[in-house]
């Protein structure tokens, strides 16, 4: 649970960081391209051990072809 919390929390950081700059300069940010590279990985571990633990991910495998 607290994966999620912290992935919710960079969300937040993240949405609130990109407001605060105009749309010209959000892609050259620095600071808002290593909270969203943060933000891609935790999302994705996230997402690898909820598939693992729902038995959709068993060794690395997906067991449904159709879920990727």
């Amino acid at each position: 649970m607290d994966d999620i919390r912290l992935e919710k929390c960079l969300e937040a950081i993240y949405e609130q960081a990109s407001a605060s700059l105009p749309p010209e300069c959000r892609r050259d940010c620095p600071m808002l391209r290593a909270i969203g590279d943060l933000l891609v990985g935790v999302k994705s571990e996230n997402t690898e051990r909820i598939s693992i633990e729902l038995g959709i991910l068993r060794g690395g495998e997906w067991k449904c072809p159709g879920l990727r």
